[in-house]
């Protein structure tokens, strides 16, 4: 699980970018950010293309995401294989009827 916290915009999206590539290719990734105070819509646009990069073509992204950031998702377009949940039960839930054990990343 990746936990994010803070204000998610242009300014830290490197930073978040550099983590993600330190990854080796996950199966799952669960991005929580349920202590994000701030979401800008390139931020959410961004964590919905994540699929988009390379190491993560084949990846089942889970967000978890407080009220006031799912509605920036709301404001932007969804990829497909990024799912947005309010809750790590709600994910994990998700998950297991998708048939996926385990939504783990190690840090």
């Amino acid at each position: 699980m990746l936990k994010l916290s803070g204000t998610l915009d242009a300014l830290s999206l490197p930073r978040f970018f550099t983590i993600l590539e330190m990854l080796s290719e996950p199966a799952q990734l669960l991005v929580d950010l349920s202590r994000v105070d701030f979401c800008s819509v390139s931020a959410v646009r961004a964590l919905t293309e994540l699929r988009m990069r390379d190491a993560l073509s084949d990846t089942a992204i889970a967000i978890i995401a407080p009220e006031h950031v799912r509605s920036v998702f709301a404001l932007a377009q969804q990829q497909p294989g990024v799912t947005v949940h309010a809750s790590l039960s709600d994910a994990a839930e998700s998950a297991s009827r998708r048939g996926v054990r385990s939504l783990s990343l190690a840090q």
